[in-house]
């Protein structure tokens, strides 16, 4: 697969876009361990960009259907 010049573009921008979100929220980047956590938190709002008025219905629903987590499961 040959990327375009357009589309390269495109994807620095949405990697720069990534870098500064988790700069500028957390003043740092997070470690390994929960980096995957942050970029699945950035894939869910960059995809529904869109949608704002539904993102927070969305997202209660989710919190709503998933288990709760102790603090120490969380830190573990």
């Amino acid at each position: 697969m040959i990327l375009t010049n357009g589309q390269i573009t495109k994807v620095h921008i949405v990697i720069s876009n990534v870098k500064m979100w988790l700069r500028g929220t957390f003043n740092r980047y997070p470690s390994d361990k929960h980096l995957s956590k942050y970029l699945d938190e950035f894939e869910f709002r960059f995809n529904r960009r869109g949608k704002l008025e539904t993102i927070f219905d969305k997202l209660l629903d989710r919190c709503i259907q998933r288990t709760t987590i102790t603090l120490a499961e969380l830190k573990a």
